[in-house]
Formats: structure tokens, C-alpha cells, sequence
């Protein structure tokens, strides 16, 4: 699956919800079978494409999950224009089957290509998700990092909307500066799903 059907899947999610850094890289190709971010580890759950999931040690099963990291990289992308088209199809998909906060993007210096930034809300009956989507190239191509956590419930509106007061800010910070993503050799390494 390429990038360009990873957000369009995203856009389908947003509307089925389905059950579904800076430029450190790792320079083992060890499978990244583990990874921290913000200090919670997040285990391997499965790689399919080039999309790699991840969720906290006790969100083992994947139909009730509430924090999952994924991780997609499409060797196809290999310039900051393809990227920035990327993650304007991404924003279209989420305001159709959501609902966009807010976006950013990081410049491009001599030193890092520009980085994007999308952080939505999408609803599907008895659940929100709060979406964290970070665009960014990397020397294989270009990667996008989805942070994403699920409020469930019949009316999930006030549980969802004081969690992400609370979270919001702290995440898309730590989303933008978080530097200890597996490599793609690391996560090429990992066992796939059927």
C-alpha cells in the first residue's frame, strides 16, 4: 500500500472508522519490535505494506485499542513537493470524514526538508478519534507518523473533548520533536501480517 492509499484509507477510517523525526534513524536494521514515545512503550502489532503498528503493552488487542502509533513509508515519495501533496490529500480526506483542528508546517532549512503537520478528530458511532499526523522525508522516502487515540462509548463527545484539552498541545510537541523512530531498515526487518 502506498502512502497516497495509507491516507486515503485514513479518509475511509475517518468515515467508517475501522479498526485500523527530526531525522534520527536507527542505524541497525534489528527489528523495531519495541518504541517509547512519551515515555510509554509501544509494542509491534503488526506490519502490512509498509505500515507498521504499534500500541501501549497492555492495548493488545487490536479491535479495542486506545493509543496506536503507525508509522507508513512510501519509497515513492522523493521531494518535499510529493510530500506536501501527500498531506494535503490527507487534510481533504480528514475534513470529509472529520473534522481538522488545526495544521503547521516547518520550513524547509539547508539542513531538514519541511516537515507537515495535521492533528483531526473523526467520529464514527460510539467512538472518537484524535489523530496526530506528522509528514516528514526521510533518505528512503517519504513517512508519515500517526499518533492516534480512541475515546469510546454511546456518547463519547465529553470524554473525548477533555481528553484532548488536556493532551492536545503536549502531543503535537512531542509528535514534532520526537527523534527515537525506528529507522526503515529497523521496521522493513519486522515480521509481516498476512
Amino acid at each position: 500500500m502506498t502512502l497516497h492509499r495509507l491516507l486515503a484509507a485514513c479518509a475511509l477510517l475517518g468515515a467508517a472508522l475501522l479498526p485500523a523525526f527530526a531525522t534520527a534513524q536507527t542505524a541497525s536494521a534489528a527489528p523495531a519490535t519495541t518504541l517509547q514515545f512519551m515515555g510509554v512503550p509501544y509494542l509491534h502489532r503488526g506490519s502490512q505494506a509498509g505500515t507498521h503498528d504499534f500500541t501501549p503493552l497492555p492495548q493488545s488487542d487490536l479491535a479495542k485499542w486506545r493509543d496506536k502509533i503507525t508509522i507508513q513509508v512510501d519509497t515513492g515519495i522523493t521531494g518535499s513537493e510529493q510530500l506536501t501533496a501527500v498531506a494535503n490529500a490527507a487534510m481533504a480526506g480528514f475534513q470529509q470524514g472529520g473534522l481538522v483542528i488545526r495544521t503547521s508546517s516547518r520550513a524547509a532549512t539547508a539542513r531538514h526538508p519541511a516537515e507537515h503537520m495535521i492533528v483531526a478528530v473523526v467520529s464514527g458511532k460510539g467512538l472518537r478519534q484524535m489523530v496526530f499526523s506528522r509528514f516528514r522525508m526521510v533518505p528512503e522516502g517519504g513517512e508519515v507518523i500517526v499518533y492516534s487515540h480512541r475515546v469510546y462509548g454511546i456518547k463519547p463527545d465529553a470524554e473525548a473533548t477533555a481528553w484532548f484539552k488536556a493532551n492536545d498541545i503536549d502531543i503535537e510537541k512531542a509528535m514534532m520533536t520526537w527523534t527515537e523512530i525506528p529507522g526503515v531498515p529497523a521496521l522493513q526487518a519486522l515480521p509481516q501480517s498476512p
